[in-house]
């Protein structure tokens, strides 16, 4: 219960969007509440101590860059800050979810972007900030309450969890996949570019692996589609184009070239986790209203060198496929399918620095509980008989099997 309100209250944060508000850095205090709830998660859970045991590699890279780095700036609070943003997500990956875990966390990530989009529409009332957002382009994007980068990758995450619940959840079925397109519509508008082609290939996976694998259940998909496009092209249809259509990476191939440079310097202890952004210039950081590398591959090793970044990744890749072989996970197909979208954001996104980001994995190990996926096959059994006579139909006191029913806590 304790771990539930903590992940809702940490996930309001984070719509909520503190430092739009306010103007101050509050990634400090988001990752420090993330933390607390990691913590609480492993300590109530049944714990993977394999999963355990790669945190810890992770944070043995880490070291070796430490004690290794030549950078005259390495500074030992920028490296805890910089562990403690690196750990902290993966650390929910180290113990089973229970099914209200999963119910709660798929049900927060689906409505996460109507939120995001209700509190836009209320901080646009009250004078705080728009909901719209100009980019160098002149493309009109949609922020909501963050901004359009996060407010894609909220609606990454969203459109992938309404999919999964529209699985999970038969009988509300066209009610969950109307969300996770309501979701896409408003992924669409954000014009978030990557975040885009990633949840159109992962939810077409859940969708064709999970939902419907006829092909009529494809063409309807496809069909109803076409109405929704039409209509967002009409309206917004220029500036978004505009977007679509240029191949520039706002800025973000500056910051690669000159993160390229300073790897070459350190090529092979980095110069430190959590110390990327006191190499980038301040013309660079006005050119581009970022400081931030937008490309996880490069950031880690420019922070821990390329053996560290290369045992970083590895591990994190480990993590994923020992939870992918366990028997409380099903339909591995849609499982590695997001977990692979998520390695393929991080080319051009922050995306395990992000707040958000790194919860497509979570979502991936929170999906399949044991006695979840049990129940829901014995559900599906129970609808298949509902045309048998009420004899046929009887149950014995014990059970089915005339044992006694094990209930799931």
């Amino acid at each position: 219960m304790i771990f539930r309100t903590l992940l809702s209250f940490y996930l309001l944060v984070i719509i909520l969007n503190l430092e739009g508000l306010t103007g101050a850095n509050t990634n400090p205090i988001e990752k420090g509440l993330l933390l607390i709830v990691s913590l609480v998660f492993v300590m109530t859970r049944r714990l993977n101590i394999t999963n355990l045991g790669l945190v810890f590699v992770l944070v043995g890279a880490t070291i070796l860059s430490a004690v290794g780095t030549q950078y005259e700036g390495f500074g030992l609070n920028r490296y805890f800050r910089g562990l403690i943003s690196l750990v902290t997500p993966f650390l929910l990956l180290c113990a089973e979810p229970t099914e209200k875990d999963s119910r709660r966390l798929i049900l927060l990530l689906a409505l996460s972007p109507l939120a995001a989009m209700i509190l836009g529409v209320m901080y646009q009332a009250a004078g705080v900030r728009a909901i719209w957002y100009t980019d160098f382009l002149t493309a009109t994007r949609l922020q909501g309450s963050l901004s359009p980068a996060g407010l894609g990758s909220i609606c990454y995450i969203g459109a992938i969890a309404a999919t999964l619940q529209a699985a999970i959840d038969r009988r509300r079925l066209y009610l969950w996949l109307g969300l996770a397109a309501i979701n896409g519509v408003i992924l669409v508008l954000s014009a978030a570019r990557m975040p885009l082609a990633l949840t159109v290939l992962v939810c077409a996976v859940i969708y064709l692996t999970m939902v419907n694998p006829n092909v009529s259940g494809i063409l309807m998909g496809v069909l109803a589609g076409i109405p929704a496009a039409a209509v967002v092209l009409l309206v917004f249809g220029q500036s978004l184009l505009a977007r679509f259509e240029s191949e520039s990476l706002s800025g973000r191939e500056l910051l690669w070239q000159h993160l390229e440079v300073a790897l070459a310097y350190n090529p092979i202890f980095g110069v430190g986790i959590g110390h990327q952004i006191l190499l980038i210039p301040e013309r660079l950081k006005t050119l581009t209203t970022t400081m931030a590398a937008h490309n996880e591959y490069l950031r880690v090793a420019v922070e821990t060198g390329y053996v560290g970044a290369a045992i970083i990744f590895m591990t994190i890749a480990l993590m994923c496929l020992n939870i992918c072989r366990q028997s409380r996970v099903g339909h591995r197909m849609a499982f590695l399918a997001i977990c692979v979208s998520f390695f393929i954001f991080c080319r051009t996104d922050n995306a395990i620095s992000s707040s958000i980001t790194p919860f497509a994995l979570v979502l991936a190990s929170f999906a399949f509980p044991r006695a979840w996926r049990h129940r829901k096959a014995q559900t599906e059994h129970d609808e298949g008989h509902e045309h048998l006579p009420a004899a046929a139909m009887h149950v014995p006191a014990h059970g089915r099997t005339g044992l006694p029913v094990r209930r799931f806590r």
